[in-house]
């Protein structure tokens, strides 16, 4: 949440404007819960939040699931560990799934592909990890 200039005020370049982020949440798997971070790098690339919505689950035809259809995926928690690269996905009860951030290929206990999966209708390229 942001606190920015009030409207009635008018914008103005020569204006100082002080804004503050009160809460800052990061998204890594899309539909899931969210995690909370004091601090957070950003992508250059592409301006959005490091690892934010970066995973997604997927169902047996490569489509991406949706809370809306999925209520339970609220339930299932996601930490990424920006110093060791991995991400752990936590769901009531179910074995912790850690993830290799750097090397997907090196993910423990795992067999992963490489497959076509559909995102908010965007047929797209994932690791799929089984």
């Amino acid at each position: 949440e942001s606190h920015g200039p009030d409207e009635s005020e008018g914008n103005s370049s020569d204006s100082n404007v002080n804004m503050k982020i009160d809460s800052l949440f990061v998204f890594p798997i899309k539909s899931c819960a969210a995690m909370r971070v004091n601090r957070w790098p950003i992508d250059r690339r592409t301006g959005r939040l490091a690892f934010d919505r970066e995973f997604a689950l997927v169902d047996t035809s490569g489509s991406a699931m949706r809370l809306h259809s999925h209520p339970k995926m609220s339930a299932i928690q996601s930490e990424i560990d920006l110093n060791t690269k991995k991400l752990t996905v936590s769901a009531p009860n179910h074995e912790d799934l850690i993830l290799n951030l750097d090397n997907p290929l090196l993910s423990e206990d795992h067999t992963t592909s490489t497959e076509d999966i559909q995102v908010c209708g965007t047929l797209c390229k994932g690791n799929i990890w089984r």
